[in-house]
């Protein structure tokens, strides 16, 4: 986790994990939901995912998805990815949806993060994204701070997919 969101701001602590997964337990998140996806070859990760279901809305939010290093090019990402979704569309069906409205997630701005001070090229990760569906919204984004001690992020974009219908007029799967 700490080798994939090298910026200490951009990820959340080991604790607040734990504690998100025992908030869900307690029914903390009531018909919204958050979860941890591990893809795991025998007993080793080798892919993870970290996502939440807002029910208002009707949209997923995709956090963090993590591939090792040693790991990558075999397609992991995209399968961690497309797991997630169906689960997402399972918390949206438990919500009384038939279908997801649309899926957010943040992704480093290639303009403002540096091959060098990333894990991976950012123009990379956008593409992959783009191929995935996503485009980005064109608005200032900051990640707020995710603690106390963290500071927010601005290096960030934020993207979506839009799933149903009438979103995808109005955000088309463009790089536009």
């Amino acid at each position: 986790f700490v080798s994939g969101f090298p910026d200490p701001d951009e990820r959340e602590s080991l604790t607040t994990l734990q504690q998100n997964l025992i908030k869900r337990t307690e029914g903390f998140y009531g018909v919204n939901n958050y979860r941890i996806v591990l893809g795991l070859d025998g007993d080793v990760p080798v892919a993870a995912c970290i996502a939440d279901y807002m029910a208002e809305s009707n949209c997923g939010a995709i956090e963090y998805i993590l591939v090792s290093e040693d790991r990558r090019g075999e397609g992991l990402g995209r399968r961690i990815h497309d797991y997630t979704v169906g689960l997402l569309l399972g918390d949206a069906n438990a919500a009384g949806k038939t279908e997801l409205n649309a899926i957010m997630v943040e992704i480093n701005d290639p303009y403002k993060v540096s091959a060098e001070s990333d894990n991976a090229d950012p123009f990379d990760r956008v593409m992959m994204w783009h191929k995935w569906g996503y485009q980005r919204l064109r608005f200032p984004y900051e990640q707020p701070a995710l603690s106390k001690a963290q500071a927010p992020v601005t290096c960030l974009l934020l993207g979506i997919k839009a799933l149903h219908p009438a979103l995808q007029d109005i955000y088309p799967a463009t790089l536009a």
